[in-house]
This record gives C-alpha cells, sequence and structure tokens, in this order.
C-alpha cells in the first residue's frame, strides 16, 4: 500500500508516516525543509525506514505545487491514500476580528485549504490507479459550524477548516468511487496544539490511521473524530 502525506516534519504527520511504515506501507512525505532543525524527527526515520519512506521538499503555498509533487514521484504511481495533513494555526494571535491580520487569514487559508485542493489536484490521477483509493483531509472540530455556539476566536483557522470542510464533501460527491473523508484528530500536545493538550501524537496517529484503513464508501463524505464517531458540520 502507497501512502502520501503531507506536513511530516514533526506531530501529528510525522506520527502518521512512522505508523504507517511500521505497518509496511510505502510512505511519500513532504517537508517544507529538509534543513531545519524541526525535521531531526523525519531525518531518524529516513534512516528507519530508508526504502519506504521517500522525503519530498514541499511547499504547499507555492503555485508550482503539481510540478513540485509530479518530479518527485513514480509516472506509474499507484497511491492507495492520500492524507492532507499540513497546517498552520496562529496560536499566538487568538484574534478577534479588529485584530485579524490579513497576513494571518491568507497564510491559513493558503496552507488549510488551498494546500489540501491543489495537493489532491496534482495527485488525483496516481489515486485512480488504485482500486480503493481514500483522500483523509485532517481537519478540526473548530471548522464545525454547529459547533461554534459561542464566541471563541480564531477566525482564520475557523474559516479555512470550514472551507475545508466543504471541499471534502464536494470532493466525494464528484468522485462517488474514492472515499473522502474529513477528519478531526483530537486535541494533541504539538505546536500547533500546545502542552495543554491531553492526546499524545501517536496517540492520536493511530486512531486515525483506524479510522482511514476501516473506512469504506458508505462513509465517504462525513466528518469524523479520532474515534470514528461522526461529527456535525
Amino acid at each position: 500500500m502507497k501512502v502520501f502525506i503531507t506536513g511530516i516534519s514533526r506531530g501529528i504527520g510525522l506520527a502518521l508516516a512512522e505508523a504507517m511504515l511500521q505497518e509496511k506501507m510505502e510512505v511519500y512525505g513532504t517537508v517544507r525543509n529538509l534543513n531545519n532543525e524541526d525535521v531531526n524527527g523525519v531525518k531518524d526515520l529516513k534512516k528507519q525506514f530508508h526504502q519506504k519512506l521517500h522525503l519530498i521538499k514541499l511547499d504547499v503555498t507555492q503555485e508550482n505545487v503539481k510540478e513540485q509533487i509530479v518530479q518527485h514521484v513514480p509516472k506509474d504511481l499507484t497511491l492507495d491514500i492520500l492524507i492532507n495533513n499540513a497546517g498552520v494555526y496562529h496560536r499566538e494571535v487568538e484574534p478577534a476580528i479588529e485584530r485579524l491580520s490579513r497576513e494571518n487569514l491568507n497564510d491559513s487559508i493558503q496552507v488549510n485549504l488551498l494546500g489540501p485542493i491543489l495537493v489532491t489536484q496534482a495527485l488525483l490521477p496516481y489515486l485512480m490507479n488504485s482500486e480503493n483509493p481514500k483522500v483523509a483531509n485532517i481537519s478540526s472540530i473548530l471548522g464545525s459550524i454547529q459547533f461554534n455556539a459561542a464566541f471563541s476566536s480564531s477566525y482564520d483557522y475557523r474559516i479555512s477548516k470550514a472551507g475545508l470542510n466543504m471541499f471534502s464533501k464536494n470532493l466525494s460527491l464528484e468522485f462517488p468511487d474514492m472515499v473522502t473523508l474529513n477528519l478531526h484528530p483530537g486535541w494533541v500536545k504539538t505546536r500547533m496544539g500546545g502542552e495543554d493538550a491531553p492526546i499524545q501524537p501517536q496517540e492520536s496517529a493511530q486512531k486515525l490511521l483506524k479510522v482511514i484503513l476501516k473506512s469504506d464508501l458508505s462513509q465517504s463524505g462525513c466528518f469524523y473524530n479520532l474515534e470514528g464517531e461522526r461529527l456535525p458540520w
């Protein structure tokens, strides 16, 4: 089984890559900058799974996403699973409307919404080679309109994840023979989630992987948490 995961330098992405490699899957993983100290975990993983882990330098905010991907994957690749994991959260700002900056809003939309759309667009031909293709978009419960019952700021992040949710639903309707999942990974102890988060990346990754592998077409176009429970839009 061959998998493509964006944003594996740390956190949930790194844990997902490791979990899938341990399950004997072949992983194509993207990293924005291979020279940062942040990618030491990925480098260790590459040493351990040298033949099964393919690292791709990719910045999902750049216009030539497709060109960057295509030059690093085999032309005849059969891709079974795509996980759009790369994301950004401007935690230090927590902006109300009067503090919401164009820069943060643009960055959140570029990374959390446009990135997954462009990566999926680039990899669709490879997914169509699979007998059971799956796309899993790592969203957030903060993108649920129904659950946003009281003001809690984070306009840029919430808007970008709500848009990702719509993309997932639309993709599932256009490709009814491909499983498209929208997943909330829980509140995870990562740079994005913060030190107070109760879930370790490895736990989230293992549960997400279980949900992805067990999913079928009857679940396509829906929103789930890491326990496999359906969430409202």
